[in-house]
């Protein structure tokens, strides 16, 4: 069974189908596995979204930069942990990319041995091992999606429940919303680019979330 790839934006709701995917116990661990800068070993952080933002009244509700740790596995060590974590005990791989993470996954794949190729598709086949399905999740309610990543950098909760407290000092700003409005788009455009440039058809869109979970599952998996 080959591996497969989720391709999305953030709040898309893409969790839902690799939670989904994961909970049959047979169709991978699929992971966000390209998320995580070497110079932290963290995720972005939420200043970091806001790159070049200098409006205090956003960037005041955010919380100040975490120095984490930085990433010291080799590269081959980094794939193998990629390749060894998205694996159910049958050997199918799942994971998860969003547009915003493609430069970073080539960088990592070009420090590789034996690459296949240049580009995000030769990265993608050389850190996973061979040509993923691809997944291709995307909401088209933009305004919504970025009212979501909004809340979700103030409170710092992307999956879950946040805390009751912190929840209730998220605050509305518009500006902080059209910056996100535009990151977004533009990796969406990212994605529909690529795909046109190589030939890519992917196997399923969802606007968001999935109307039929066990057909969606099947398809992919």
């Amino acid at each position: 069974m080959r591996p497969y790839l989720v391709l999305a934006t953030q709040r898309s709701g893409s969790t839902l189908l690799v939670e989904s995917l994961r909970a049959t116990g047979c169709a991978g661990e699929p992971q966000e596995f390209f998320q995580y800068l070497p110079s932290t070993g963290m995720a972005p952080q939420p200043r970091e979204w806001f790159a070049g933002v200098d409006d205090d009244t956003i960037l005041q509700l955010l919380d100040p930069l975490d120095p984490g740790t930085p990433d010291t596995a080799t590269p081959v060590a980094w794939r193998e942990h990629v390749r060894t974590s998205g694996r159910t005990p049958n050997g199918v791989w799942g994971g998860k990319l969003m547009w915003n993470q493609t430069a970073l996954l080539q960088q990592r794949a070009a420090q590789l041995p034996d690459r296949s190729g240049d580009g995000l598709r030769a990265a993608i086949r050389d850190v996973i091992g061979n040509e993923p399905v691809f997944v291709h999740v995307h909401r088209p309610d933009v305004v919504s999606q970025a009212v979501s990543f909004w809340r979700a950098v103030q409170t710092q909760v992307w999956r879950g429940h946040p805390d009751p407290k912190r929840d209730s000092q998220a605050v509305y700003h518009a500006g902080a919303i059209a910056h996100i409005i535009r990151n977004l788009r533009d990796q969406e455009n990212g994605w529909r680019a690529w795909f046109a440039e190589e030939g890519i058809d992917p196997i399923i869109r969802l606007p968001g979330v999935m109307a039929q979970p066990d057909r969606d599952c099947g398809q992919c998996a």
